[in-house]
């Protein structure tokens, strides 16, 4: 099965979160911003009325989900980013949000550097992206010996990236921004991690975060 039917297979949920979770780091004075993979345009929709954004635009490739975005968002681009960003305008968002998106492209960095040129001189971009450190990764990999695919999670068969915190902060640093902030998000863990964590100060931290909140600004 190609890339593009396994899009298109995801169950309807896969396109809808609108992912509250993310609301606590997100900047406040956001006039315009662009959703790149924005699903069916819920996350945006929702932090256009909860944070006073006046003009929220949307990239999706899924033609029925840009479809239904469309009718929620100022204006959306039904393409993938490597193809819209040449439609997007120059010097105009104050906010490029990347949620769960990175993971799946080709060349993270190379948009990360050519969506520079679309952000205000003051704008950020904001990302969420999966921690391929999460314990039950790790505990599959070296206590189970596999690493399976799922049509959802931080091993979904549509990655084709996979990061950790630390390689977020240098891929960022070295495509030319500031991070600002990065906060592990939806925390899940068992006891053993618990008892790991208590014994160790805390060392293994990062390991029952599913996903990072990452807010960086462009180095001029």
């Amino acid at each position: 099965m190609e890339l593009k039917e396994e899009y298109i297979n995801k169950p309807e949920s896969y396109y809808s979160h609108k992912r509250v979770e993310l609301y606590p780091f997100i900047p406040e004075g956001i006039n315009r911003s662009v959703d790149i993979g924005c699903s069916n345009g819920s996350f945006s929709y929702n932090i256009k009325n909860v944070f006073n954004i006046e003009e929220v635009w949307g990239v999706e490739p899924n033609y029925f989900s840009a479809n239904e975005a469309k009718s929620k968002l100022f204006k959306v681009i039904n393409s993938g980013i490597e193809e819209a960003i040449n439609e997007l305008p120059k010097c105009y968002f104050d906010c490029v949000f990347f949620n769960d998106v990175l993971e799946h492209l080709i060349d993270p960095e190379c948009i990360l550097k050519k969506i520079k040129e679309n952000i205000t001189k003051d704008g950020f971009i904001f990302c969420s992206i999966p921690n391929i450190l999460h314990f039950t990764t790790l505990y599959s990999v070296v206590i189970n010996k596999d690493w399976k695919y799922e049509n959802e999670g931080i091993l979904d068969k549509t990655h084709l990236r996979f990061f950790t915190k630390k390689s977020i902060i240098r891929m960022f640093e070295e495509c030319g921004y500031k991070v600002i902030t990065i906060n592990g998000i939806n925390p899940h863990m068992n006891s053993k991690l618990r008892i790991l964590n208590f014994l160790t100060a805390n060392r293994y931290e990062e390991m029952k975060y599913l996903q990072f909140a990452i807010l960086a600004t462009p180095i001029i």
